[in-house]
């Protein structure tokens, strides 16, 4: 016997909206390992999660297949949980989405990162069996040392580097993976917006002058495009960070150019004034914009007096 969980999201209202292309299926089959990794789909509205993943931000990426900019309808998302008829017993079903609803109201709330996938099995694994810990939180997760920040890959650390300026009181927007124009991360914060490029390294490797140009390059092409978008006064502030160094040359242009350079020895400076966790890397990149288009009507969200440049 089975219960549904539906849930509603009410459609979007971009600025613009794609042609509406003829529909060729009526069902597509995905794991939600691999949804997150595909294409947007905005002719479906129907979302099934049959198998259940007990990290809740991968459960999401793959929903936000379908619920993106560019969507015109209201999209169902159900969730099929097996349950007792007799109501006897509390079946796994039960037990995983209590799991996940737990931790979707931490984050949603603030008051916890999401744990590692290691962290919610053994939750999970706890309350299916039913021992004394199944009740505790999943707590005291060790915050980033040296040596995960250079294991991290290049998306994570910009994820990274986006926690950091929203745990410094910045609202942050972090740019598409792909045709981003060179800007990774967005930081808006008393009355400035930083424009930063991140560069991540695995063997401390020092950043040379050429990435001075090319941020110069990506500023302009920023300050451009978002030039009417912006209330007046508002400026503009290139900062260039990473996990290495950065050539004398490189240092010499960016003081030349009023470049902000945050390396190796200032960024421990803010990991350890404002310690992060894998889990809010992984939240932080879930929330990582698909598209430039997706940038904008964000830039309009935060800069209220930009909304009628937008339309």
């Amino acid at each position: 016997l089975y219960s549904f969980s539906p849930r509603l999201y009410r459609n979007l209202s971009p600025p613009c909206l794609p042609e509406e292309s003829p529909r060729t299926y009526g069902t597509l089959t995905n794991s939600p390992l691999v949804s997150p990794d595909l294409l947007s789909n905005y002719e479906a509205n129907h979302v099934i999660h049959y198998g259940r993943w007990w990290n809740p931000a991968k459960e999401s990426q793959a929903t936000d297949r379908v619920y993106r900019i560019g969507q015109q309808r209201d999209v169902h998302v159900y969730y099929p949980i097996a349950t007792d008829p007799q109501g006897a017993f509390e079946t796994f079903d039960e037990k995983l989405n209590a799991l996940i609803q737990r931790r979707r109201e931490l984050a949603a709330e603030f008051l916890a990162p999401m744990p590692s996938e290691d962290d919610l099995g053994r939750e999970l694994l706890n309350d299916t069996i039913g021992t004394a810990e199944s009740q505790k939180e999943v707590s005291n997760i060790r915050p980033l040392s040296r040596e995960d920040v250079r294991r991290l890959t290049w998306d994570r650390f910009e994820a990274l580097i986006a926690v950091l300026e929203e745990k410094r009181d910045a609202q942050v927007i972090l740019t598409p993976r792909s045709g981003d124009g060179k800007i990774d991360v967005l930081a808006i914060r008393a009355g400035e917006i930083r424009l930063i490029q991140c560069k991540h390294t695995l063997w401390d490797a020092s950043v040379d002058a050429t990435t001075v140009a090319e941020m110069l390059i990506a500023f302009d092409g920023y300050r451009a495009r978002f030039r009417r978008f912006l209330p007046r006064g508002m400026p503009l502030l290139p900062v260039l960070m990473t996990n290495g160094n950065f050539t004398a040359r490189a240092r010499a242009e960016a003081k030349a150019r009023d470049v902000k350079l945050i390396a190796n020895s200032d960024l421990w400076k803010l990991i350890n004034e404002t310690p992060s966790t894998p889990g809010e890397i992984e939240m932080m990149e879930d929330r990582r914009l698909a598209s430039m288009q997706d940038v904008q009507v964000a830039m309009a969200c935060l800069l209220p007096s930009s909304a009628e440049s937008l339309r």
